[in-house]
């Protein structure tokens, strides 16, 4: 059972690793103007001009690293294929926090991997907070899809902050 556990701690978290550099940008887009962008752009341009030569190549990487960025965030099609692959990893969500309520008894809360709240919780809730933070949580659970999941994000948005 352990082996389950940790194929599945390791699908979430590879999920997460996909889509987390996709998510952070688009919250950070809902959150702020584009112009941010623009403006971080140009910000590392400057830095560029003024920089060691020994430094410059990193200038340049991290450049580099914004503006791919920002071109996958505003690609549909690549945005639309990051959020769809996330459906079969709801779906596995879904039956482990089932599993997990099955065998800890209905009247105990219970996580991911039972009883204790551990890291593969933690970034499952990085996840979900960036899902609604962008709008898009509905699409993976709600009261109607994937109850399970829903009542873990309304427990966890309960938590007290560590």
């Amino acid at each position: 059972m352990w082996r389950l556990n940790l194929v599945l701690m390791f699908a979430i978290c590879a999920s997460f690793w996909t889509i987390f550099p996709l998510t952070s940008s688009l919250t950070a887009l809902v959150l702020t103007e584009n112009s941010s962008w623009t403006a971080r752009e140009d910000a590392y341009r400057r830095q560029l001009l003024t920089c060691k030569p020994e430094l410059r190549e990193c200038f340049e990487k991290k450049l580099g690293r914004s503006s791919r960025r920002h071109a996958r965030v505003l690609d549909e099609n690549d945005v639309g294929k990051c959020l769809d692959n996330l459906e079969p990893v709801f779906d596995k969500l879904e039956e482990r926090i089932q599993k997990t309520a099955k065998e800890n008894g209905s009247g105990q809360e219970t996580w991911l991997f039972g009883p204790e709240f551990t890291a593969a919780d933690i970034t499952l809730a990085v996840l979900m907070i960036r899902l609604a933070t962008i709008g898009v949580s509905r699409r993976y659970f709600s009261i109607e899809k994937r109850k399970g999941v829903f009542d873990y994000y309304i427990r966890m948005n309960k938590k007290q902050p560590l």
